[in-house]
C-alpha cells in the first residue's frame, strides 16, 4: 500500500498476452535441469567420491561423465579393483573406459591407484554402495536431458 500512494509502481505484463509465455518455460524448465545436474555432480564430489574412491575425482567431467559412470558402476571401490588380478582388471575395464590413446597403461594405472587408495573398505552389497550407484547412474543422463532452442517443442514464437 506504501508503494501505491506515494506512485511507486510498475505495469503488470502478462507474459501469455504479451507473448513471451513459452520462453519464461523453457528458461525455468532449464534452471531445474541444471540445479539438478548441478545437484548431482555436487553430491558425488562432496560425499561419494571423497568416502569411497577419493583418487577418481580427477577423471569426474561433464565431457567425461559416461565411461566415469560406466567404469565406477562396474568398480564402485577400490576394493572391487583389487579382488581382479592386474590383467582380469585390464580386461574387463577395457569397454568401461571409452576410446583412449595409452589405454593399457591408464587402466595399469587405475589399478595401481585402486592399490594405494584412501577410500573406504564397504560391502559392495551394502545400502550405502547402492546410494552410489544410484547417484552415478543419474549423473550421464542429467547432461542429456539440457533442451536446446531447437528442442523447444512447439518453437519459439517470434515477436
Amino acid at each position: 500500500m506504501y508503494l501505491l500512494t506515494h506512485g511507486m509502481v510498475q505495469p503488470f505484463h502478462d507474459p501469455l498476452r504479451e507473448g513471451f509465455f513459452d520462453i519464461q518455460e523453457i528458461s525455468n524448465t532449464y534452471q531445474q535441469i541444471s540445479r539438478a545436474r548441478s545437484r548431482c555432480q555436487h553430491s558425488l564430489v562432496n560425499h561419494y567420491l571423497t568416502l569411497y574412491f577419493p583418487e577418481m575425482e580427477r577423471y569426474l567431467s561433464t565431457s567425461r561423465a559416461i565411461w566415469f559412470s560406466r567404469f565406477l558402476l562396474a568398480f564402485l571401490t577400490p576394493a572391487s579393483i583389487m579382488a581382479l588380478r592386474r590383467e582380469a582388471f585390464v580386461e574387463a575395464a577395457w569397454e568401461c573406459v571409452g576410446r583412449k590413446v595409452a589405454k593399457q597403461q591408464f587402466l595399469e594405472g587405475l589399478y595401481e591407484t585402486a592399490h594405494a587408495s584412501m577410500g573406504l573398505p564397504v560391502a559392495p552389497d551394502s545400502p550405502a554402495i547402492g546410494t552410489f550407484q544410484l547417484q552415478l547412474r543419474r549423473y550421464p543422463h542429467a547432461d542429456r536431458a539440457t533442451p536446446s532452442a531447437g528442442d523447444s517443442g512447439g518453437g519459439i514464437p517470434e515477436r
